[in-house]
């Protein structure tokens, strides 16, 4: 049997994994649920992405997984992110380090293919890209070319939409943002819809090629993870808006706000066993994955009872959410977020030595995250809209108040008349005047329109002032 019931982020945990997530919490006195958060977006972005699971024929899914928890200020986000992104830090600077020997070696390697590929892309462009030999040596230097590079920390530095698919490829296709002030969502306000295409591209793990200053970027299988917390009103403002969701953006997130904690409590786990283990997985997880070529990634797989009941849950979801406020998109993707959530219990679970097969019990575990996140949506998309209407009906508040009538004669007013004198879409006042209905800040009356049908006027009430203090 599959359920809807939530499952929050640290309920969700196992073993050694709950240990360090709820000592960890106890010990900065945060929410569990930003610790766990946290360790299943940092967990994911020590595989590289470099893990796949195929769910059916040619549908495979890979370990990318853009996690974001809203918290307010002195909720402990950065402390919590601090003390458990060191352990991944440090495996990345140990696996990555070379002798001088080697970077001198890599060097003169990238020297020569940069100049074959000069030399190819001429001849290229004199046989006008209809030199089949030409196109042929040319996939093997960029092949060599992604291989042969200096290793660059995937979590250094800054990222941005606009040069994303530039740094994916200085870093062999992986990068990871991982902040507590917002990360790529804090560079996101400004960025208009037609440059999401290569963030977007990342998360499916789809090919980028862009032109950029006249070169050509080419990135055959970009990962791009995420594991940020910001400021909870900052992040709607992001996500939760109809401009980004009908990107695509806003589904591909886990996003929920959690709440301070109210006072401190005890867990009572040895310090230097949790820490340990955190220390022990990250190292595992990085040695493993580091060295994977993008070309070929792990394969594991779901056994059939796990396969069986992610089918069931996937068609519930998409009846559940069918109706709901901007929640279509999320439904659509329900089955790609239970997968990676899956695969990052797989690893928490610690599975991923010694087993290349994904149970019942974790894809359960990941599905009840999925509506814990699905509720979570569903909760923004109504605090947003709530907003939205809010500020429109202060606007036709207003625009009501101007109007001179005396008490006895309250004016009707057509939707149509009210959208015109106030610049608002017509849909958009119609669903303001009904919210203000519902409050008893105004009536419809239906009127004989110019055409003779009847339509939906509105009647203000003499205390519309009360918008100003509701609203």
């Amino acid at each position: 049997m599959y359920s809807l019931q939530p499952i929050h982020p640290s309920e969700a945990l196992r073993g050694q994994s709950r240990c360090c997530c709820w000592k960890l919490a106890a010990e900065h006195n945060v929410n569990p649920d930003l610790v766990a958060s946290y360790m299943f977006g940092l967990v994911m972005s020590s595989t590289f992405g470099n893990v796949v699971c195929e769910v059916r024929k040619n549908h495979e899914i890979s370990s990318v997984l853009w996690i974001a928890v809203g918290t307010g200020s002195g909720s402990g986000k950065t402390p919590v992110l601090r003390r458990l992104q060191d352990p991944l830090n440090t495996a990345f600077e140990s696996e990555l380090s070379l002798s001088q020997e080697d970077i001198s070696r890599i060097n003169a390697q990238l020297k020569a293919l940069q100049a074959r590929k000069k030399v190819l892309l001429k001849e290229l462009e004199k046989a006008n890209g209809e030199s089949a030999h030409a196109q042929e040596e040319l996939s093997k230097v960029l092949l060599s070319l992604s291989r042969s590079r200096l290793p660059i920390s995937p979590l250094s530095g800054s990222v941005t939409p606009y040069g994303l698919a530039q740094e994916l490829e200085k870093s062999g296709g992986y990068l990871a943002s991982i902040s507590s002030e917002g990360g790529i969502l804090a560079t996101l306000l400004s960025v208009p819809n037609e440059y999401l295409g290569p963030l977007m591209d990342a998360w499916s793990v789809q090919r980028i090629s862009v032109v950029k200053k006249g070169a050509r970027i080419d990135v055959p299988r970009p990962r791009f993870s995420v594991c940020v917390s910001w400021q909870p009103e900052n992040a709607r403002k992001i996500l939760f808006t109809e401009k980004r969701a009908c990107t695509g953006l806003t589904a591909r997130f886990l996003y929920c706000e959690v709440p301070r904690m109210a006072h401190s409590y005890y867990f009572p786990v040895a310090e230097n066993v949790s820490d340990k283990w955190w220390e022990d997985l990250m190292s595992s997880l990085v040695g493993r994955y580091v060295g994977s070529h993008e070309d070929s990634p792990r394969k594991i797989r779901l056994d059939g009872q796990a396969l069986d009941y992610l089918r069931a849950f996937c068609v519930s979801i998409a009846g559940e959410l069918s109706n709901a406020r901007g929640m279509s998109e999320f439904s659509s993707k329900a089955m790609d977020h239970v997968v990676r959530l899956a695969i990052a219990l797989h690893c928490l679970d610690g599975d991923h030595m010694n087993s290349d097969v994904i149970g019942y019990d974790q894809i359960m575990r990941a599905c009840g995250m999925v509506v814990y996140f699905a509720q979570q949506h569903g909760r923004c998309w109504c605090l947003e809209y709530e907003k939205d209407v809010r500020g429109r009906a202060r606007k036709i508040g207003s625009y009501f108040a101007k109007i001179p009538t005396p008490y006895q004669a309250l004016p009707c007013i057509s939707t149509e008349d009210i959208a015109i004198s106030t610049d608002i879409p017509k849909k958009k006042v119609l669903q303001a005047m009904q919210w203000m209905a519902a409050r008893g800040w105004a009536r419809c009356i239906q009127m004989q329109g110019a055409n003779k049908k009847m339509i939906d006027c509105w009647q203000a009430q003499v205390y519309l002032g009360a918008v100003d203090y509701e609203a």
